[in-house]
């Protein structure tokens, strides 16, 4: 696809040009891509391809400005030199861990510490996501504004966004990460389009190689604890259908599944804690699936949270389910969702994002 292709899209014409001239560099561009499949490639098989030298980290992020529209971009300078810089790495041949990929953050400023470990690592922060960032960075991930992102968990969780838009995300456990910023746990969850993104970004957050994939392939020696939260109000009958669906799945796979009932609503995180520990984890469970829902479950942040695609409605809507695992095995929730992952139907295909337009 050619460079002035990119241009058609509403508002990018001033981005895309402040680009510059492509490199001279004979072996650019060697894979031919289109302007979505550009925008919505993994961040795995960007660096496989960056790294062979048949795709440019500038491509990548000229696809994205175009999504997004020269005037949404605040960072765009930075952003195109960073993204130079990377392709210099690569020739170089001393390209870093994230080298090139890009990242919608919530906090994309100087000074601040995930950021700064993101960039160290070789990103490059091109948008700052809106909407309280928790809905912002889900929305960016879902319309192929970039490829991983970051959201805050501060006042709320990033699964209920990351669930209606049909991403990935993780919530790690508190104190997960060594910073004086007490907050950080919270304050700065994973999110992608693929599991093996969001736990690549993940690793480079917390400064660990241990929990990244591959993991351990089966699930025959986990016991999982499903609860289906039902009731009036509490989570519509489709996401309800769609996990329960997932669960009978993750059986299949060999995982030991029993269903279990959890009070709809506690009157303090202190409650909910007593009876996920004591329903859940000395009841001898490895893990806890459940729809995506707003419960005090959700909210115990010294418990790590997967959020993972569970299905679309029958509108085209994604539905989301949630994985909360021991505070002390972040892996185990990587596992079994890595598991669930290999054999699901993914959303994302074909390098595009599923229509979720209703079609009467």
């Amino acid at each position: 696809m050619k460079r002035r292709e990119f241009l058609k899209v509403g508002g990018a014409t001033a981005a895309a040009a402040a680009l510059g001239p492509w490199s001279a560099d004979p072996t650019r561009g060697a894979v031919t891509l289109a302007g979505a499949e550009l925008a919505y490639l993994p961040a795995h098989r960007q660096l496989e391809l960056f790294e062979a030298r048949e795709l440019s980290p500038v491509d990548v992020l000229e696809a994205q400005i175009a999504r997004i529209g020269a005037a949404a971009s605040s960072r765009l300078d930075e952003a195109i030199e960073a993204a130079r810089e990377s392709e210099r790495r690569y020739r170089r041949g001393d390209a870093r861990v994230l080298e090139g990929v890009t990242v919608g953050s919530h906090e994309p400023g100087r000074n601040d510490y995930v950021a700064d470990k993101l960039r160290q690592a070789g990103a490059v922060l091109h948008l700052q996501t809106t909407s309280g960032s928790r809905g912002g960075s889900a929305a960016s991930l879902a319309a192929g504004m970039c490829t991983v992102a970051t959201a805050s968990g501060r006042n709320g969780s990033p699964g209920i966004p990351a669930a209606i838009n049909g991403i990935y995300a993780f919530r790690r456990a508190h104190r997960r990460v060594a910073t004086v910023d007490r907050l950080l746990s919270a304050a700065s969850a994973p999110m992608a389009r693929t599991l093996a993104d969001t736990i690549l970004l993940e690793a480079v957050i917390v400064g660990s190689r241990s929990i990244g994939l591959p993991i351990e392939p089966d699930i025959d020696d986990v016991r999982i604890a499903y609860c289906d939260p039902g009731g009036p109000g509490e989570v519509d009958a489709e996401t309800r259908r769609n996990t329960a669906r997932a669960v009978r799945m993750m059986s299949k796979l060999g995982a030991a599944v029993d269903e279990i009932e959890l009070p709809r609503a506690a009157s303090c995180l202190e409650e909910a804690n007593a009876h996920l520990q004591e329903q859940v984890f000395r009841a001898g469970y490895d893990l806890l699936v459940m729809p995506v829902v707003a419960t005090p479950f959700d909210r115990l942040t010294w418990y790590p949270v997967l959020t993972a695609p569970a299905g679309l409605s029958s509108r085209n809507v994604p539905t989301g389910l949630q994985m909360v695992g021991p505070s002390h095995d972040a892996r185990m929730t990587i596992r079994v969702a890595a598991r669930h992952a290999g054999a699901a139907p993914a959303l994302f295909t074909d390098g595009t994002f599923p229509d979720f337009r209703h079609e009467a």
